[in-house]
């Protein structure tokens, strides 16, 4: 955790830095438990920014994908396919239910979830303590 270390003493220099100028040359207990705060809530941030967005893309990427070759292999018809002319995805047919469950609950989980707004409201968190902190 170097990273987080160094994150509150230079936050915590800069507001003692402040005081000092206003000739506040005493410890500030409240200063130094409100750094500590800021930067656990940053780091919490930090980490939902991480996840959201590639939950986020994995859904958005996968759903239409998956989608789109289930319906590849649904179209094509098992009992009718020519053994001469013999298509590629017939073979995937029987796993067509599979396909197609893993579709349904991924669309749940990216309706319930909705990692898309959770993304983009960790991120506009993550701007508003950037200016507070400044």
């Amino acid at each position: 955790m170097a990273k987080s270390d160094k994150i509150p003493t230079k936050l915590l220099e800069k507001a003692k830095q402040i005081l000092t100028d206003k000739s506040f040359n005493k410890d500030c207990y409240p200063l130094n438990d409100l750094v500590q705060e800021i930067v656990a809530t940053e780091e919490n941030v930090r980490r939902k920014v991480f996840m959201y967005k590639w939950f986020g893309l994995f859904l958005l990427a996968a759903i239409p994908l998956i989608s789109a070759f289930l319906s590849v292999i649904i179209t094509q018809n098992p009992e009718g396919i020519d053994p001469k002319n013999q298509h590629a995805f017939a073979m995937l047919f029987p796993f067509a239910p599979h396909f197609s469950l893993a579709l349904t609950l991924m669309t749940i989980i990216n309706s319930i979830f909705k990692p898309g707004d959770r993304f983009r409201t960790a991120c506009l968190l993550s701007i508003k303590i950037s200016h507070f902190r400044s």
